[in-house]
């Protein structure tokens, strides 16, 4: 992995459920750390659900370094939110590779 490729900046988040005032209990998204990532792959496609189109994007985004993932948590890239959905390791020198999707139903 060459750190030239290196040129975007992701957020991993993690879910914790916190109590709000009223007693409820509520998710609340953390970050965990901020990471200079290479965007491999980015694609949409559309598919028919029963409640209509739905276009799902998937991203695939390479980090460096012995972090560990969760793949609870998820990405936040240019202000668009990822779930995690395949966790792969390129090996622990180079980094791992977090195969995401971002789903955004429409009309």
């Amino acid at each position: 992995m060459r750190a030239g490729k290196m040129r975007h900046v992701i957020e991993l988040q993690s879910v914790a459920t916190v109590i709000n005032p009223a007693g409820t209990p509520v998710e609340t998204w953390s970050a965990v750390g901020t990471f200079r990532a290479e965007v491999v792959q980015q694609d949409a496609r559309e598919f028919l659900k029963a409640q209509g189109a739905v276009g799902e994007v998937a991203a695939v985004f390479r980090i460096r370094g012995l972090v560990t993932v969760e793949l609870a948590w998820r990405v936040k890239f240019r202000g668009e939110i990822y779930n995690i959905r395949e966790i792969g390791g390129l090996d622990r020198q180079t980094g791992l590779e977090l195969r995401c999707t971002r789903i955004e139903e429409g009309s």
